[in-house]
């Protein structure tokens, strides 16, 4: 499966222009700073799906987790490890631009899951998409002094976005294609130089 999954994937960088963004998504385990990754997806601006993967945590899958994502301890006994797969993904994503819906919480995750010595590419840049659609939708928080941030479900109502074609949101390869029409949405009113780069 290894072997597959990286082929898939050295396949896809010798024959696609690194200037084509990525879209990365992940399901977790939970919120917390022990919770650990159960499914990641990686896929092109054109929705190419290039990782698509379920993700075994080592750690048991809490029900409040799998009410969400309804993946269960018996679906990822056979998955590879997060660790297995980072060489995969650097591979990926090395000297690219990965778009997400709340980098932050994904980027925390995938250090989390990863080994402690772990190292994003240094020239690999992050760029969230879900604070320039708060910024559009534009809910003020008193609390926060900032906007509100909207889930990702709101972004694709707010654009009129049929997601049922994707399959159930909360899945790793539905939310990566609804946030790739969020993304187009957003480049269609010009909001794209909004963007926030992270790393």
């Amino acid at each position: 499966m290894l072997n597959a999954l990286l082929n898939r994937v050295k396949h896809y960088t010798e024959t696609h222009d690194k200037l084509i963004p990525l879209f990365l998504d992940t399901e977790t385990t939970g919120l917390d700073f022990n919770a650990k990754i159960v499914e990641i997806c990686v896929a092109d601006l054109h929705g190419n799906i290039i990782i698509n993967t379920l993700i075994n945590p080592e750690i048991k899958i809490p029900l409040c987790a799998s009410d969400i994502h309804c993946i269960k301890d018996k679906d990822v006994k056979k998955a590879p490890t997060f660790p297995e797969i980072i060489p995969i993904l650097n591979e990926l994503i090395k000297g690219r631009n990965v778009y997400i819906y709340n980098a932050d919480y994904d980027i925390r995750l995938i250090r989390q899951s990863a080994d402690d010595s772990y190292q994003f590419p240094e020239d690999t840049t992050f760029i969230d998409v879900l604070y320039p659609f708060a910024k559009l939708y534009g809910e003020w928080s008193d609390y926060f002094n900032d906007y509100k941030f909207q889930r990702l479900s709101t972004a694709c109502r707010y654009f009129n976005i049929d997601t049922t074609e994707f399959g159930e949101l909360h899945r790793a390869k539905a939310d990566v294609l609804a946030t790739i029409e969020v993304f187009k949405a957003m480049q269609a009113l010009h909001e794209e130089k909004e963007l926030a780069k992270y790393y």
